[in-house]
């Protein structure tokens, strides 16, 4: 009888522990150094880019369109802000960037020049969108 409850509570100590250990490790919301909002009620048009990359790529993917953004987007007419993200799985690159009103030929004249011009990634496709 009492090697049952040992292992009873054993069990239920080693649920309880593992319960807290998961929602203490888990962070409660994500933070990123760039913050992009997504309004609904905005007019704003945001551009998302997805370049495939492989594992041993997606690095040089990512730091060339770091420059190519740093370089082009300050004198770009229309643009507002932008994000880079890299999967996790090292197979993409998204980059977010969000224009001002439905005009998109400030994104189209960067796009001309860069977008389809990061080496070590494949053709890269581009969706504008709004919330």
């Amino acid at each position: 009888m009492l090697n049952l409850l040992v292992r009873k509570f054993t069990k239920i100590a080693t649920i309880v522990l593992l319960v807290l250990g998961v929602a203490i490790a888990i962070p409660s919301k994500a933070q990123a150094d760039t913050v992009i909002p997504l309004d609904s009620n905005s007019k704003d048009i945001n551009v998302v880019t997805v370049y495939s990359t492989t594992a041993k790529t997606q690095s040089q993917v990512l730091s060339e369109l770091a420059k190519a953004e740093q370089k082009a987007f300050s004198s770009i007419p229309g643009f507002q802000d932008s994000a880079i993200l890299k999967a996790q799985d090292g197979t993409q690159v998204i980059a977010l960037s969000q224009w001002k009103g439905k005009d998109l030929s400030g994104f189209q004249a960067y796009a001309d020049d860069y977008v389809l011009d990061i080496s070590g990634a494949k053709t890269p496709q581009s969706f504008a969108c709004q919330v």
